[in-house]
Formats: C-alpha cells, sequence, structure tokens
C-alpha cells in the first residue's frame, strides 16, 4: 500500500474506534453474542448480561487498538515528533521479556501486551495516596488522594498532552485518545521522519505568538456554530481535537482553551444546549458586547434619575 492509503487506513481505524467506545457495540454484535451463548435473542436480554458484553467488546477494541498503533508505527506511520508514544509502543512491542526471570529484589513487572499498550497511553490506571507511616505488623499505611470528590487518578501518555484529560469520564478519555491517536497518524507526512530538533539548553521558540492560538480557536469555534449576526445555527458542540485540527494548533492548545474560557468541555457541552448562553459566550470571545449591553432595560441616563 501507498503510504498516503495507510495513513487514510490506519486514521479511519482510530475515528471508528472511538465512536464504538462512545456508542457501544452495534445491534449486529449484541445479538451475535447472544446467538452464540444462549442460542436465540430474546425480546429483552437481562441488563447485566449486556454489560458483560459491553465490556468484552471495550476489551477487545483497547487490545486491537494496541496493535494498530504497533503496526502503523512498524509502517513509519508515527511521527518522531512524539518520542514518548514511540517509547511506549517500543517497550510494549518486546513481549518476549514478560518470559524473562524478574531481577533481584523485584516482586512483579508491567506485562508488555498492545492492551497494556493502549491503557498506558489513555492513562488513569493509576491512583494517587498519600503515605502515612508504617503500622505494627510493619505494612506501609496509605490514604488515597481524593480531587473533585473522587480518588485522584494518574499516569498515561494522554494527561501529559491534553490538560483536563482525566477529569473526563472513561468512556470520553477512551474516544478522545482514538481521536487523538488519528490525528497524529494523519500527521505523518510524505517524505522521510523529520526528527525533532536537539535541545541545547536554551528555550524553544513557541510555535504561534502569545494569543495566536486563542485566536484561531476563536474563529474556528464561531465558524463551526454558524455565529452570525447575534445568532448560531449550529448548536451541536465541537470536538476538542476536530476544533484543534480546525484552528492548525496542538491538540493541548485546544484543551488548555476550553479549560480556561469554559472551565472545562463539559461545561461548553452544556452552554451548547442553550442558544442564549451560546451567544453570549461567542460574543464574549469575539468582544461584541457593548456598553449599551450592561444596561439592561432601563437606559443608563435614567440610572440617575431622582423620582419627583
Amino acid at each position: 500500500f501507498s503510504r498516503p492509503l495507510l495513513i487514510k487506513q490506519f486514521a479511519r481505524r482510530f475515528r471508528d474506534a472511538a465512536r464504538q467506545f462512545r456508542d457501544g457495540p452495534d445491534r449486529s454484535h449484541t445479538s451475535d453474542c447472544l446467538r452464540r451463548s444462549i442460542g436465540h435473542i430474546p425480546a429483552a436480554p437481562p441488563p447485566n448480561y449486556l454489560d458483560a458484553i459491553h465490556s468484552r467488546h471495550e476489551d477487545r477494541l483497547m487490545e486491537s487498538c494496541g496493535v494498530w498503533l504497533i503496526e502503523a508505527d512498524k509502517a513509519g506511520l508515527i511521527p518522531a515528533a512524539y518520542p514518548e508514544l514511540r517509547a511506549l509502543i517500543d517497550f510494549h512491542r518486546q513481549e518476549h521479556m514478560n518470559h524473562e526471570p524478574l531481577p533481584p529484589g523485584t516482586r512483579a513487572r508491567q506485562y508488555r501486551c498492545p492492551s497494556n499498550l493502549f491503557q498506558d497511553i489513555v492513562g488513569g490506571h493509576g491512583v494517587a495516596a498519600r503515605f502515612l507511616g508504617r503500622g505494627a505488623d510493619g505494612r506501609p499505611q496509605v490514604e488515597l488522594v481524593r480531587e473533585r470528590g473522587r480518588v485522584k487518578e494518574t499516569g498515561g501518555l494522554m494527561p501529559q498532552l491534553v490538560p483536563g484529560h482525566l477529569h473526563q469520564t472513561r468512556v470520553a478519555r477512551l474516544s478522545s485518545t482514538c481521536e487523538a491517536l488519528a490525528d497524529i497518524i494523519e500527521s505523518a507526512t510524505e517524505g522521510p521522519v523529520v526528527e525533532p530538533p536537539k535541545h541545547d539548553g536554551s528555550r524553544p521558540k513557541r510555535s504561534t505568538t502569545r494569543g495566536e492560538a486563542r485566536a484561531k480557536l476563536i474563529a474556528a469555534l464561531t465558524l463551526h456554530h454558524k455565529y452570525a449576526d447575534g445568532s448560531c445555527l449550529n448548536l451541536a458542540p465541537v470536538g476538542n481535537n476536530r476544533l484543534a485540527k480546525a484552528a492548525q494548533v496542538s491538540v493541548s492548545s485546544a484543551s488548555a482553551f476550553f479549560e480556561k474560557e469554559f472551565q472545562g468541555y463539559e461545561k461548553y457541552r452544556a452552554v451548547c444546549r442553550d442558544t442564549g448562553r451560546l451567544v453570549a459566550a461567542l460574543k464574549l470571545l469575539n468582544s461584541e458586547f457593548a456598553p449599551h449591553n450592561l444596561y439592561g432595560r432601563c437606559p443608563a441616563d435614567e440610572d440617575d434619575r431622582v423620582a419627583e
């Protein structure tokens, strides 16, 4: 296959996986599972059985994503600009290391496989804990760290690239990771792989001038919502990765934009459900509010009148 065709093929696989993570297995897959296990398709399958089907489907999908990443790397479709991603792929590709004896003093080690590769990218597979000392039996005593009302999760490559990634639901993390991987593969251009610049201790140059990424994101967001003359013709929220691609900025810049301007992507989605709030938000972002917008129903010159 030609390089452009491979790029298109792998990107399509990850975007389809993102959809499946969001929507779950399609009706035909669920029906096949029911037919194989109980011989027929009941009118109302038990909810716990459907949960089991979805869970197995998710596990297989994560393994497939890891396999595709390894295959994409072999085809040279992972740009050198992502050394951490390439290092993870290289680590989990060496499955023969799982059978090597443990080094002295080591009780356990991470199992190398495609599924764990994908989970290492998604993140959230670790938890933060505070060491409290040792008990009378010598065992360590720890306290789980909580953040926003739940145990603080850690680990993974995506949280390093996209601030606020671990604040999303598990399904949103899985689907957004697939979208990001599709974007990365689509950025693999023709020709030889360009190595990232070596760091000589000097501060790296910014890819955009200060404020330029924000201006591009506002323009792309305005265009997506078809905002003009104080009205919005499109209330559907735009995805983080899709907005970054439209604005030609990094995924992390788009995520930081939603975090700063809307206090998170989920709150932006909530704003999209209210036409008035969305129009107001776009007015603010485009600096279109005039002083008369602050007067309310009473003109400014009437505020200071003294009742006779």
